[in-house]
């Protein structure tokens, strides 16, 4: 019965992303799909250099623990916690408060990590795409950590309610711990 519900639940996630995914997917005058906020970009492109099509299959004995990526000046931090053998709940936390901001769940498809995320401070939800490269297909350098990592990890970020947000950067795990020291005093929260 519990594996039933697991199972359920599964499918209803995998579900709501496909149905996020594809409620935003237009046809070009060709007859063809195409989305608007994910158009395919090649390596060399300025925006986002990342060789789409190349990733490898997803390193989930390293997943668990806080990551944190950014680009323009823009910060996020998310805990992992890995719940089944491909399955992690996530959580966005604000690094000056330690409050979670926004929650999901992550499932593996297509040797990524796909999770929706509810941010319930701006009330924004957003498709979180989590990616492992080789680092001799990265366009960019590793980001050096505190944990071993064999790949460069890089989250692609889209949002449902506003077209136009578009985030791709590395990630880097920062422990793998869920613990993390965060807010005023370097207070030392568990998520």
């Amino acid at each position: 019965m519990v594996r039933t519900i697991k199972l359920l639940q599964m499918w209803l996630i995998l579900g709501g992303i496909c149905i996020a995914t594809s409620s935003q997917a237009q046809v070009r005058q060709d007859g063809k799909y195409c989305n608007d906020t994910q158009t395919t970009r090649g390596p060399g492109d300025d925006t986002h250099p990342w060789p789409w099509g190349f990733e490898v299959k997803f390193p989930w004995d390293d997943v668990q623990g806080i990551w944190r990526t950014q680009k323009d000046g823009k910060t996020l931090y998310f805990s992992f916690r890995r719940v089944q053998t491909k399955r992690v709940k996530i959580k966005q936390i604000d690094f000056e408060t330690c409050d979670v901001v926004g929650t999901g769940q992550g499932l593996e498809r297509d040797r990524t990590i796909v999770a929706q995320i509810r941010n319930t401070y701006s009330n924004e939800t957003y498709n979180l795409t989590v990616y492992a490269f080789n680092e001799e297909d990265s366009p960019e350098p590793p980001i050096l950590n505190q944990v071993n990592q064999d790949h460069v990890i890089v989250a692609r970020i889209n949002s449902l309610d506003r077209p136009d947000i578009e985030f791709a950067a590395q990630m880097v795990r920062i422990s793998d711990h869920l613990e993390f020291k965060c807010g005023i005093g370097d207070k030392k929260t568990r998520f």
